[in-house]
């Protein structure tokens, strides 16, 4: 995960519900992470000691392509999607971790 970490500054990355810092999946990003099923996402790139969130975790190199089915192609799209979330409310997102996809269930405070 030090790969990403050079990349990533608090005030642009960090998505404070979830407890990650997070990058945009572009041609320099992808250079990090072995070949993606898609083209666009958002990186995990740290995880942050300040979230409290239920559930299954999120992994530095995990690269999130939904929210609730909905599509997440940039840490925008992220962060308005977790800011719609209501309390407690349950997440499911798709990722592609080691090279397979799969789902993750957390709730987030």
């Amino acid at each position: 995960s030090l790969r990403f970490f050079d990349l990533v500054s608090p005030q642009n990355n960090l998505i404070r519900r979830l407890g990650i810092l997070a990058l945009d999946l572009d041609d320099e990003t992808k250079r990090l992470l072995p070949p993606l099923r898609r083209n666009q996402g958002v990186i995990v790139a740290a995880p942050t000691a300040d979230a409290s969130v239920l559930g299954q975790q999120l992994h530095p190199g995990d690269v999130i392509y939904s929210l609730n089915g909905k599509a997440v192609a940039s840490i925008q799209d992220l962060r308005q999607l977790v800011r719609d979330l209501g309390y407690g409310e349950p997440a499911v997102f798709q990722v592609e971790r080691e090279r397979k996809l799969t789902y993750l269930t957390m709730q987030v405070d």
